[in-house]
Formats: C-alpha cells, sequence, structure tokens
C-alpha cells in the first residue's frame, strides 16, 4: 500500500522526530553549590592571610566536558558585581572544587566578597 506524501503528513513525521529527539536528550542543570570560605559558609571573620575557596558542582550528564570556572574576589560587592577593581581572579580550567586565595595581601577586619562564576562548553 503506498501513501501520499502530502505536506501534512510531512509536518506530522517532523513533529514527532523532535519529540524523539528531545526525550532522547537529557536535560540536566548544572549549579555550584556549597560555596564555603575556609569550610564556613558566610563566615564573619576569617584568620587566613590565603584562604581557602570550595563549592561543590551538581548536576550534569557523567561523561561531559568539565566547566571552566573562574572565582574572582573583591572588597566592594558592586566592584564584584561589575568585575571592576578585582583583587584577585583565577580560571580553571577543570572542575576543580577548592581553590587558595592568591591575589594581593588582605587586610584585617575588612569585608571581602567572592563569586564563582561557571560556562560550559555551550556557555
Amino acid at each position: 500500500m503506498n501513501v501520499p506524501f502530502t505536506p501534512g503528513l510531512m509536518s506530522i513525521l517532523m513533529m514527532l522526530l523532535n519529540i524523539s529527539y528531545s526525550i532522547a536528550q537529557p536535560t540536566t542543570t548544572v549549579k555550584l553549590t556549597g560555596l564555603r570560605t575556609e569550610y564556613l559558609e558566610n563566615p564573619i571573620g576569617i584568620d587566613a592571610a590565603k584562604p581557602r575557596f570550595t563549592w561543590a558542582i551538581e548536576g550534569g550528564a557523567s561523561g561531559s566536558i568539565p566547566p571552566e570556572i573562574r572565582i574572582v574576589v573583591a572588597s566592594d560587592s558592586v566592584d564584584l558585581s561589575s568585575g571592576r577593581n578585582l583583587l584577585w581572579q583565577k580560571l580553571l580550567k577543570v572542575s576543580q572544587s577548592l581553590v587558595v586565595y592568591e591575589g594581593k595581601p588582605l587586610s584585617p577586619f575588612t569585608p571581602y566578597f567572592w563569586r564563582v562564576f561557571m560556562t560550559d562548553r555551550h556557555g
């Protein structure tokens, strides 16, 4: 039995192919959690000249390419958000989850702010 190939049939076939493709592709979200300084969440004070920053990466498909991670430190939250007057920044090419501060010397009794950015091969 020959079925005529019409534009309507082509639309239905394309729709079914798109549905099966989207079902086959896992949609996992990768996110950073557990951001800590010297293993403390939101510490009031740190007695370390070169504090350690740690975090965890959750999600992502197994065997996926590790994300690129950039950590930045500033003495002002506005500077941190705008990317200006940064005291230190480091780009990590692997899914490293611990980094030691290597920037300008930190002053006592001074608040500091840090942020970790993560991008995968899709940006």
